[in-house]
Order: structure tokens, then sequence, then C-alpha cells
């Protein structure tokens, strides 16, 4: 990933290629989720909860333990 940032920041016109593909890996990431799991679809968010800023960090964790409680 720090290779990933350091690309992003040297060239800014990357920006909207990887943004686009945090965003198509999101909703692939619904569409396997929706098919493995068999809930509905509007548990799930209609966007990427988070930045690309945000998950480009060394210290980013997806933390999911409140979707199980």
């Amino acid at each position: 990933m720090r290779a990933v940032n350091r690309h992003f920041h040297r060239n800014p016109s990357l920006k909207s290629p990887i943004v686009d593909a945090l965003e198509d890996g999101f909703e692939a990431g619904v569409d396997l989720a929706l098919r493995d799991t068999n809930l509905p679809l509007r548990t799930f968010p209609t966007q990427c909860p988070y930045k690309f800023e945000e998950v480009l960090a060394d210290s980013f964790i997806c933390d999911t333990r409140q979707d199980w409680e």
C-alpha cells in the first residue's frame, strides 16, 4: 500500500482511476456479500463508507465488530 500511496501523491492524475477502483471494489464486495449471505441489499451501505486516503493509511483497520451486535 505504501507504494500505491507514493505513486498517488507523485501523480495526482491517478486519483480518479484509483478512487474509481475503490468504488468498483466496494460494489464487487457488496455483490459477493449479497450472494454469500442472502441478506437484503438495504443491509449494505450504498457507497463505500471510507475515503481513499483513509484506506491507504498504514493505521487503517476496517472494524466490523459492531456489524455483528
